[in-house]
């Protein structure tokens, strides 16, 4: 988090820069779905069937050799099928993971946006410190799922930004 402020101004903007703790998660189930190393899945399976082709190439008209490359075929069959069903669990696990972060960040984003309506109601947030604290709290949270720019407004509102635009609708219009 980096701040920025002008405190020799009342009604000063106070900005923060959030940058998410969230690093990129590895990709090691979806390694383990396209084994590289030949040792397991597609890779190997694909190995044995050449190895069992070729084999049968040097004596076509043995039967054991014939058997072996149907069995390989076989097993480099499952191999893909099973490979397409763990990326079917991993797209699922992904979509639910997905969900859960857009529902989390849609939560504290409602907390920021009910404090800017207290404070829009009732012009007291800017000198409240307890309101302040929650809001930090808030943006803290925040900061776990996205970086984001936040600033506090001399009515004590928040305005938070990604990459320069509003993508949430923070400030709520006082009614006349």
């Amino acid at each position: 988090m980096r701040e920025t402020s002008s405190q020799n101004k009342p009604s000063a903007r106070k900005t923060l820069v959030w940058a998410s703790n969230n690093k990129p998660r590895r990709a090691s189930p979806l390694q383990t779905v396209f084994d590289i190393s030949g040792n397991t899945g597609i890779a190997k399976g694909l190995n044995d069937f050449f190895q069992s082709a070729s084999a049968w190439g040097q004596t076509p008209t043995d039967q054991t050799t014939r058997q072996g490359v149907i069995n390989s075929a076989t097993e480099v069959a499952q191999s893909f099928q099973q490979a397409a069903t763990n990326l079917q669990n991993l797209a699922q696990q992904n979509d639910v993971q997905f969900r859960d972060t857009v529902d989390q960040v849609n939560q504290i984003v409602g907390q920021i946006q009910a404090y800017n309506h207290t404070a829009m109601e009732t012009g007291t947030a800017a000198q409240d410190s307890g309101v302040d604290a929650q809001v930090h709290s808030a943006l803290q949270n925040l900061s776990q799922f996205i970086s984001f720019t936040a600033s506090r407004q001399p009515d004590g509102t928040t305005t938070i930004l990604m990459n320069g635009s509003p993508p949430f609708s923070l400030e709520i219009a006082s009614s006349t």
